[in-house]
């Protein structure tokens, strides 16, 4: 059982020693006991989130061959991966039964073995791409119009290159964004217009490379600034001495970028991105409560080691989850209640073991079910028999020593190098050797697309790439100059903007105070004194 101390603990996988809280093991005893023992916790939670991201390809897509119809279509599976993969519109409809590939469990052999076997034979979905228009390239989205390589898209529209944006329209190469219109290269933000290079900025028109900016208009070059315009490296200016320096800064952007680089370094540094929350670690919360070591969270209670979610209660090692509650070890999650040990769970209640299951309840060891209930490795029994079984099925599972583990690495459909858990989690060769992971070459995405003299060349992996019509009439219309890297390093680069999901230990350079900071410097502010400074 989970020590209901901070007894440390060796990660299993990486070494390093981690202390598990009181907290976490109130959330474990919620989500599994008294019907199912509670896991023995034997990873860090770093090595826990990769584990459970390499089940997640967000942005290579290739173009491939619906198994069912014969049609053309874009997949997130590589078309050698030897997986059965439907073209979405069939997967959902009545010509894909999950119930045909039921099996019965065999006592004889591990769990992980068998759902390997089923995982295997089942369909899958295609890409993730619901209730859309003119969106065929987009994934983990739902409810867009004509937007192209976007991932984690909701409701946006004419939106290219884009991650995890919500109520926009016309972005290119945005982070994180919600509410926000004719922006370009802007990260973490919210009710932004016409906002450039811009990062941790809300309801805001008219920045250019701003950083923490509030309530600002027709500033350029700015931090910690609020509800202030006509600024520039935070100099106030007049209307015409702001438009007469804009143009020739705009023109210079490789010295003006180092001009805003050497006044930030001069400036207060926020601890961390955490407002309107309470007793909270970690940053980009917002209106959380007891949420430790999470990023990204907004309206979350009770939530640890959690990352990108919004409304969840009682959680721990949740990725990409929003309305849920009482989840453990789970990613890709909308609107489930007592989930554990599942990738891409929609509306599920009351499963464990589970990929790629929507609008069910009471499955174990299943795969690609939508609608189901009562149901072992794709085969439905009787409620009464379904409690049996799954209960001998978790106690041969500790006998294994398989209870309580997320899905072994292997078992995932993508290559390490595809998932996000490369992006966030890195390792060299000879650690994905030693731990697992699927590896292989690098296949040929199409954003890379075909080879053409007409297509720029990118200047950091030398392949070239294309640049839509819509993307260059925004550059017209925005007075931008078109990128020269390709979609994936403009990606990459734009993940570098980011603080790291990490905690450090500091003090406070304004009171001495310990403080948990998201980055390191010697000009960090505690939260308190980082407000008290914007008052000055």
């Amino acid at each position: 059982m989970l020590p209901e101390t901070t007894t440390a603990i060796d990660c299993e996988e990486c070494q390093g020693i981690f202390q598990p809280t009181f907290a976490e093991g109130q959330i474990l005893k919620k989500v599994f006991s008294p019907s199912y023992p509670i896991p023995k916790i034997t990873k860090c939670p770093s090595c826990r989130m990769r584990q459970r991201l390499a089940f997640r390809n967000e942005h290579k897509l290739y173009r491939g061959v619906c198994d069912k119809s014969g049609k053309q279509m874009v997949s997130i599976y590589r078309p050698d991966s030897g997986y059965t993969v439907y073209e979405q519109s069939i997967w959902w409809s009545d010509d894909y039964d999950p119930l045909e590939y039921g099996q019965d469990f065999d006592f004889t052999r591990p769990f992980f073995e068998q759902f390997e076997e089923l995982n295997r034979v089942v369909p899958k979905l295609s890409i993730h791409n619901a209730k859309s228009e003119n969106c065929d390239y987009t994934n983990y989205s739902s409810e867009n119009r004509n937007s192209y390589l976007l991932v984690g898209g909701l409701r946006a529209e004419d939106c290219y290159y884009c991650y995890r944006v919500f109520h926009s329209k016309n972005l290119v190469d945005c982070f994180a964004l919600s509410k926000s219109e004719l922006c370009y290269e802007s990260l973490q933000g919210s009710e932004l217009y016409r906002c450039f290079f811009t990062i941790n900025c809300q309801n805001s028109s008219d920045l250019y490379l701003c950083d923490d900016c509030i309530g600002c208009k027709n500033c350029f070059g700015c931090i910690n600034l609020r509800n202030q315009e006509y600024f520039i490296f935070n100099q106030s200016h007049s209307p015409e001495e702001y438009a007469q320096k804009l143009s020739t800064l705009k023109q210079d952007l490789l010295q003006s970028k180092a001009t805003f680089e050497s006044l930030k370094g001069s400036l207060p540094v926020r601890s961390s991105y955490i407002i309107g929350c309470e007793d909270c670690s970690g940053d980009q919360l917002r209106n959380c409560k007891r949420c430790s070591e999470c990023y990204f969270l907004s309206e979350c209670e009770d939530v640890f080691h959690s990352r990108n979610g919004e409304g969840n209660r009682d959680c721990a090692d949740l990725n990409f989850g929003d309305g849920c509650e009482l989840q453990y070890q789970t990613t890709n999650l909308r609107f489930n209640y007592r989930v554990a040990f599942a990738a891409l769970a929609w509306y599920t209640k009351e499963s464990f073991y589970i990929l790629s299951c929507f609008n069910s309840n009471n499955l174990f060891g299943c795969t690609g079910m939508k609608g189901q209930q009562y149901c072992i490795l794709n085969k439905q029994y009787t409620p009464e028999d379904y409690f049996q079984i799954v209960t001998k099925i978790i106690m041969h599972m500790e006998q294994t020593g398989e209870w309580g583990r997320f899905f072994p690495p292997a078992i995932s459909p993508f290559l390490f190098s595809e998932t996000i858990a490369a992006e966030i989690f890195p390792l060299t060769e000879k650690e994905l050797a030693n731990r697992s992971y699927n590896v292989g070459g690098a296949p040929n995405f199409i954003e890379q697309g075909k080879q053409n003299e007409s297509h720029p060349t990118c200047k950091t992996c030398s392949k070239q790439f294309r640049i839509l019509a819509q993307e260059a009439n925004f550059y017209l219309q925005l007075e931008l100059s078109p990128p020269d890297n390709c979609p994936s390093c403009r990606h990459l680069q734009r993940l570098t903007r980011r603080r790291p999901m990490q905690l450090w230990q500091g003090i406070c350079a304004n009171c001495g105070h310990l403080v948990d900071s998201s980055c390191q410097g010697n000009n960090i502010f505690c939260q308190e004194c980082f407000t008290s400074s914007l008052a000055e």
